[in-house]
């Protein structure tokens, strides 16, 4: 009696089904006690008792492997390792779009990210088996591997390229192209030494002399230029004449056809002849010449506030008499002509450096030392 008295204390706290359970185990096969025991529980019979006992035990068992199921999955999450996420940029570097040599391959730069204080730069193959794939380099790698943003300088550092894969892409192709004209221009002793000079050229005879630049064959883009370089190589030079627009200005002409630019050139007499509009369009090719041929900024003392001093001002042949001020509202170093026309302002900023101008009152002449010092003598000996 006393068991049963625990199974009924133990029903009043738990599930029917495990109070049925935990019932059949203690009190084994006496059947008067087990009768009680499921009269008390509900079950109307032994069988009926035994089945919610079975069906107690299989949930039991299906909870238990759940817990186990859970607490192994939670102590994985643990113990796996933490991935950061890394953000890459594809804007706001210089580096971007550089390309450089590594493992027998050119990479582009594509992107940038900053990791523990410092740049990494990820980059596309674009060479050889492993072409398309990505390679991640520090600052301090890629320093050391060098970079530029022409192909052709790292082609050089790559054996046999022309050999692997991707050498036919239009990118690499016109790298190519530029180290085979490179090789043939040093080739012609003495042909670069034009390249970027300002010269007067005359395409046919029965045209005038026109202000040109000489360009560099290897700097163009254009690849059918380029082959029409090499095909005038040693022959022509490729020269851009002035005043013009760009696309319509290049032309090939022969050296004995160039030479050197001058401001003050008989050809620019000989513009006066020209008609209107052609006359407009060398004016504009004299004022690019100027520009391309003017020297580098002199560190040029400031002429004193209140000097009168000439400045010429580009296209403008004028001497214009000015006095040194300074601006009362922005400070700056200024200067103020009468000659200036009434549609310009009253000042006009001033910079000694890069303002074509010199002095229009020279200051007295200093007497040489000796002559200053037997001067002085003989006043001496007269006061005496």
């Amino acid at each position: 009696m006393a068991v049963v008295n625990v199974m009924k204390a133990f029903h009043t706290r738990g599930d029917r089904a495990e109070v049925a359970g935990v019932g059949l185990k203690l009190l084994g096969d006496d059947e008067a006690l087990l009768s009680e025991f499921a009269e008390f529980v509900g079950s109307r019979t032994l069988d009926e008792l035994r089945r919610a006992a079975a069906q107690a035990a299989a949930a039991t068992t299906k909870r238990k492997k759940g817990a186990a199921s859970s607490s192994s999955s939670t102590a994985a999450k643990k113990t796996k390792p933490e991935t950061v996420e890394t953000t890459w940029r594809v804007e706001g570097d210089d580096v971007l779009g550089h390309f450089f040599a590594r493992d027998g391959s050119l990479a582009r730069v594509d992107a940038w990210t900053r990791r523990q204080g410092r740049k990494h730069y990820r980059g596309t193959l674009l060479l050889g088996a492993q072409r398309g794939n990505l390679v991640e380099v520090s600052d301090t790698v890629l320093n050391e591997l060098g970079h530029s943003a022409k192909v052709e300088d790292h082609l050089r550092a790559i054996p046999d390229f022309e050999t692997l894969a991707g050498a036919d892409a239009p990118l690499v192709r016109g790298a190519a192209e530029k180290l085979a004209l490179a090789a043939k221009i040093e080739a012609q002793p003495g042909w670069s030494a034009m390249f970027e000079a300002v010269v007067w050229a005359q395409d046919k005879p029965t045209e005038p002399k026109w202000p040109a630049i000489v360009l560099d064959p290897i700097a163009l883009d254009d690849p059918k230029l380029r082959r029409r370089a090499i095909k005038f190589l040693g022959a022509k030079h490729l020269v851009r004449f002035l005043g013009f627009p760009q696309s319509s200005s290049l032309g090939f002409v022969a050296p004995a056809s160039l030479s050197p630019y001058a401001d003050h050139d008989p050809e620019i007499d000989k513009a006066a002849k020209l008609a209107r509009k052609p006359r407009a369009r060398f004016e504009d090719a004299v004022n690019e010449a100027k520009v391309l041929t003017r020297k580098p900024a002199q560190n040029r003392a400031p002429p004193p506030l209140g000097a009168k001093i000439g400045v010429t001002y580009l296209g403008d042949d004028r001497v214009y008499a000015c006095t040194v001020v300074r601006d009362p509202d922005t400070g700056e170093l200024s200067v103020r002509s009468p000659d200036f026309g009434p549609d310009e302002p009253d000042t006009i900023p001033f910079d000694p450096n890069e303002d074509d101008w010199r002095p229009l009152e020279d200051p007295p002449p200093t007497a040489p030392a000796e002559l200053a010092s037997s001067s002085q003598a003989r006043e001496r000996e007269s006061a005496a």
